[in-house]
């Protein structure tokens, strides 16, 4: 018997066995219906809320958890529905699109986004002092699936062009003019090491001094940042390894995670982000048909290096800390199937429904102390 015959043989022997269909009871919650029929409109850069993160909070970790937390609470608000208290990201607005409207329009085209604003600023003796030479940097997430899209950084009395990875997800329409593409994709193909405050602090100063300030690892820096905000709102254990980190005050070293009935190795950790779509039309799909399946090897699943799932408990529970998923990334196979009610109604009506769909922001983001002194953020 060959070695390779061996392997595959152990591997079954080892593999778990797949438990029989597991009843669902779960019901996507549709909110009687007031729930927004689409993404909100966002015509300009006016329209993108911006929500500020402050890397020189007296309480780091309070200020991070907040931050995250309120990303969270928006995407419930822009949700067409929730699943256990998780949001499901919204169908595009006919209406993110540049006018004149074309008459053929492509349901996956208008999603809309949001934005982190990160500074450093302190007070001393009752005065706002600006660290950093009051440099400032905004990343740019896509609502519909998270990704982190680009960034722009403020310095020196003005701010830059916009930097974008993929033009798989590109910037919205208007910020495209000028904006520079940036010489990777965003993949994971290389992993970027997490840690505490130094994590964050690395990525502020990186992108605000980028391009004048490159090297080879600052695909590297831009992953890392895609962890700390966007893979914390899709995978629950990572949220509460990257809290433990910044909460330990540890240096960045390679994403895993020992907490108590999380484990995982890095080889696995970086499976179940690759693997965040599947897991959420996995969701979607024992909801819709009633019954989960085990995603095991015996149930026709690939082998891979992760943790299988057992049960719908584990991948999405109502307790905000307990399951796998954080944010379920909608499956239009699911939720907006060709021909289904949903669709014809924003076929038939979108341009007209779209503007009314009003963005939530962030009303519970207090503007800066020294945005008010100085009037305004730029």
């Amino acid at each position: 018997m060959s070695s390779e015959r061996k392997r595959k043989g152990k591997e079954a022997a080892t593999a778990p066995k797949a438990p029989p269909p597991e009843p669902v009871t779960a019901k996507f919650d549709l909110g009687n219906g007031r729930r927004p029929l689409c993404a909100p409109l966002q015509q300009k850069i006016g329209d993108v809320p911006i929500l500020h993160f402050n890397l020189a909070a007296s309480d780091f970790l309070a200020e991070y958890i907040r931050v995250i937390d309120l990303t969270l609470t928006r995407a419930e608000a822009i949700a067409p529905a929730t699943l256990l208290g998780r949001a499901i990201t919204p169908i595009a607005n006919p209406c993110n699109r540049p006018k004149p409207y074309p008459k053929n329009w492509d349901f996956r085209d208008g999603n809309s986004h949001y934005i982190i604003e990160m500074r450093c600023t302190q007070t001393k003796n009752g005065k706002f002092i600006k660290l950093l030479d009051g440099m400032r940097v905004r990343i740019l997430f896509c609502d519909y699936n998270g990704y982190q899209i680009g960034f722009s950084r403020y310095l020196d009395g003005e701010w830059s062009v916009w930097y974008y990875c993929s033009n798989d997800f590109p910037l919205p329409f208007f910020l495209r003019k000028d904006a520079i593409k940036l010489p990777f994709e965003g993949d994971y193909t290389s992993m970027p090491d997490i840690g505490g405050q130094e994590t964050f602090v690395n990525i502020f100063r990186r992108f605000g001094k980028y391009p004048e300030e490159r090297s080879r690892d600052f695909e590297r820096v831009f992953l890392a940042s895609a962890v700390v905000f966007c893979e914390v709102r899709r995978i629950v254990w990572i949220y509460l390894e990257v809290r433990r980190r910044i909460l330990d005050k540890q240096p960045p070293y390679p994403l895993d995670c020992n907490l108590p009935g999380r484990e995982r190795t890095q080889e696995m950790a970086w499976t179940e982000i690759t693997d965040w779509g599947t897991d959420c039309s996995d969701a979607l799909k024992a909801v819709k048909d009633g019954e989960y399946i085990a995603n095991t090897p015996e149930n026709g699943y690939a082998t891979k290096a992760r943790p299988v799932i057992m049960s719908f408990g584990e991948l999405i529970s109502l307790d905000k800390e307990s399951g796998h998923l954080g944010l379920l990334m909608r499956d239009d196979r699911i939720l907006a199937p060709n021909g289904c009610p949903l669709l014809s109604k924003l076929e038939k009506k979108g341009l007209t429904l779209g503007p009314q769909v009003a963005d939530p922001g962030f009303p519970d983001d207090p503007t800066p102390h020294e945005d008010r002194e100085d009037g305004g953020s730029l």
